[in-house]
């Protein structure tokens, strides 16, 4: 079975000359032995589900020149169709072998038609692989600063349930992590509705006419700026009706967790300044942002609760992110001349919503 033991206990004996490396640790130790009792393996979910990871990097980068380009019919087109193809095929499966691995190779194949497709439906010049050394050097260069983010928010993302994980008895902490889902999936269509128009955008405006940038920047942030609050709105006061619809009876409780956690949206006005330096080239300015962002959250998780309780902690994971914003602020003020008092404006703003809605609730009745 897929495990170090395996290693460990030589039942696999690698060749003198080759390294081993425990790439997908899986599955607690009594789990494991139980398995083994009834002659099974733990499944190597982990390690099969990176196939998945490692087909999107042999999709065609035509698809991101179609996307910076505004050409975005045929890169929507690919996006839904692999979604659904990939639900169809984890459905189909079920009705064959009821099992997590339906999940797992409905992902995979969905991964497999847009590689595919991906090559097959843009006009651009096609892919091959190569290597070359001077692109190379500019993709570590730009691309150094996007992998410490990456690498940095990573580490940081699990730190609330890292800490509330401590904090709350287990019925808690399960509430809090099915609203944290919501929340988490409203910020995330944001996030991507951000990238997918915003950095086309930009780069375009900024080649063509670097001196709108500005003033669509601010126009595509008031946009944004506007869906985060309605779907603030939405979460704040349909969160219950929706978990309700969803969910039996005993988990409504989870429903007390949202008007704190959907603070987070309000944030999102500002996930278009990243991506206005990222199109000007400037990565650092995200890493710099990650790194902000991480500090906040270890920061601001165990402050909030000495201060506040469990209330103060929620706040934390809501408000937190808003620590990153600075380096870009300042950035983003030197470089392209974004005037930083409207936004000073809606932070203050952000943080008093955030005040009154921990003033008058409680999730934990």
């Amino acid at each position: 079975f897929s495990h170090v033991f395996s290693i460990h206990y030589k039942t696999i004996v690698p060749p003198k000359d080759v390294n081993v490396i425990m790439v997908a640790p899986k599955g607690p130790g009594h789990i494991v032995r139980r398995q083994f009792t009834e002659g099974k393996g733990v499944p190597a979910l982990i390690a099969v589900s990176s196939v998945a990871l490692m087909l999107s990097g042999l999709e065609s980068t035509a698809q991101y020149i179609a996307q910076r380009q505004m050409q975005l019919k045929w890169v929507t087109i690919l996006n839904i169709s692999g979604q659904v193809l990939s639900l169809v095929a984890m459905v189909a499966i079920a009705q064959i072998n009821a099992s997590v691995w339906s999940l797992l190779w409905g992902m995979i194949i969905g991964a497999v038609f847009r590689t595919v497709m991906s090559h097959v439906i843009f006009s651009s010049p096609r892919m091959a692989l190569a290597w070359d050394r001077e692109i190379a050097d500019d993709f570590w260069q730009f691309g150094k600063w996007i992998i410490a983010s990456s690498m940095t928010t990573f580490f940081a993302a699990p730190a609330d349930k890292v800490f509330l994980g401590a904090m709350l008895d287990k019925e808690h902490f399960g509430f809090y992590v099915i609203a944290s889902i919501w929340v988490q999936s409203a910020v995330m269509v944001t996030s991507r509705i951000t990238a997918q128009i915003g950095l086309p955008l930009f780069s375009d405006v900024g080649r063509e006419r670097p001196h709108d940038l500005l003033r669509v920047y601010q126009r595509f942030t008031r946009l944004i700026g506007m869906m985060a609050m309605l779907g603030f709105a939405v979460l704040f006061l349909g969160g219950a009706a929706l978990l309700n619809l969803l969910y039996p009876d005993s988990y409504a409780q989870a429903a007390s967790f949202i008007p704190f956690l959907a603070l987070a949206l309000l944030g999102e006005w500002f996930s278009p300044l990243a991506i206005l330096l990222l199109s000007q080239g400037n990565s650092k300015a995200e890493a710099l942002s990650g790194f902000a962002k991480a500090i906040s959250i270890c920061l601001a998780l165990p402050v909030g609760f000495y201060l506040m309780g469990i209330e103060g902690s929620l706040l934390a994971v809501a408000v937190a992110p808003l620590g990153g914003l600075p380096p870009l602020l300042v950035i983003a003020h030197r470089t392209l001349g974004l005037p930083l008092r409207p936004s000073y404006m809606i932070i203050g703003a952000t943080l008093v919503v955030a005040a009154v809605v921990a003033f008058f609730l409680n999730p934990l009745p």
